[in-house]
């Protein structure tokens, strides 16, 4: 990473604590399905788009089958590039990486004490939120990128997403979203 980049992460104020990493985690336990297959992507992502009336940013939506890596469902704005592509599959990186999403990887990292160049050094990974696992008894099935929106909304659209998708009330995040 250039020391310009380095520099401006390291006046970005992350603070976060073990008990917003479980929340994280316990966020994801309980968006997990019964089943996800092609008609649930484009499902899922019909509720994205309309959801997305809330926000003042166009997006990319990557929806991936995971076991052989097929996107399944894309939707491009248009005002969105493949620079937003390639965002979405960074973010999606860190989901194969870690089995969370891509928020969890940076919370996590800081709560461990991870240095900004350990963050965001890896060129494959882009840990902020906006990617997403989504499991079926057990097993990652398939992940859910969004790039396009800033200060952590891709995150936050991701997981209203889904707790709507799956009727299902999920408890709060304290932590600031990034």
């Amino acid at each position: 990473m250039s020391n310009m980049k380095t520099s401006m992460l390291e006046h970005l104020d992350f603070s976060y604590t073990n008990n917003q990493l479980i929340e994280l985690e316990s966020i994801e336990k309980q968006l997990q399905f019964s089943r996800f297959n092609s008609k649930d992507a484009y499902m899922l992502g019909d509720i994205i788009i309309d959801l997305l009336d809330g926000y003042e940013e166009d997006i990319v939506i990557l929806i991936t089958r995971e076991k052989d890596q097929l996107p399944i469902f894309q939707y491009v704005m248009d005002t969105k590039t493949k620079k937003n592509i390639t965002y979405a599959n960074l973010k999606r990186n860190c989901v194969l990486e870690t089995g969370h999403s891509s928020f969890w990887k940076l919370v996590n990292g800081i709560v461990n004490g991870s240095s900004m160049e350990q963050l965001f050094g890896n060129k494959e990974c882009m840990p902020v939120g906006g990617a997403f696992p989504i499991y079926v008894e057990g097993n990652l099935e398939a992940t859910v990128a969004i790039s396009g929106l800033h200060d952590g909304l891709d995150h936050e659209l991701i997981v209203n997403s889904l707790s709507t998708y799956l009727d299902k009330k999920v408890i709060e995040f304290t932590g600031r979203l990034f």
